[in-house]
């Protein structure tokens, strides 16, 4: 979640890491107005990785 906006779901998780399905363009959106991106009330990181070429 970005605030109150759904931006993706998740899949499965070992640990502190997971998986999850994430809108791209809502990521970058939420990233760049400094919302805090969360699941289930827990704060969450993205690391978002170059295409190949």
């Amino acid at each position: 979640m970005a605030g109150e906006i759904e931006i993706g779901v998740a899949g499965s998780h070992s640990g502190d890491r997971g998986l999850a399905l994430i809108r791209l363009d809502r990521l970058a959106d939420a990233m760049a107005a400094g919302t805090v991106l969360t699941a289930g009330g827990a704060s969450l990181e993205f690391v978002v990785g170059r295409a190949a070429s």
